[in-house]
């Protein structure tokens, strides 16, 4: 059978949705509702549970577009911090200069 996880933010909770069998048109063999506080054995039937792909491939692929936008606009951004920051350290250092040189030359007279 396939499953999907499914996200209740209501109750901030999830559960597993069935979303298909394996055979055709995704029917099920045999199927019967469980009954709360009985106990079932499964150790002899054969059975696979796979997580049903196409959701969780469809959500995360908006997520990693969101997060490429996200991470290329903050490393854009620290870049021109950086770029600005440099600029002034250059003119902070030639103030220091010059003002070190005037004060030097008036020294001398």
């Amino acid at each position: 059978m396939m499953i999907t996880p499914m996200e209740h933010p209501e109750t901030d909770s999830f559960n597993w949705e069935y979303t298909g069998g394996c055979y055709q048109g995704g029917a099920i063999a045999a199927y019967e509702d469980a009954i709360i506080g009985e106990e079932y054995d499964f150790s002899k039937i054969p059975m696979e549970v796979r997580e049903d792909e196409s959701i969780t491939t469809a959500l995360t692929s908006n997520v990693k577009e969101t997060t490429f936008y996200f991470t290329a606009l903050i490393g854009w951004i620290s870049s021109l911090m950086f770029f600005i920051g440099a600029c002034l350290s250059a003119y902070f250092i030639f103030l220091y200069a010059v003002s070190w040189n005037s004060m030097r030359a008036g020294s001398k007279a």
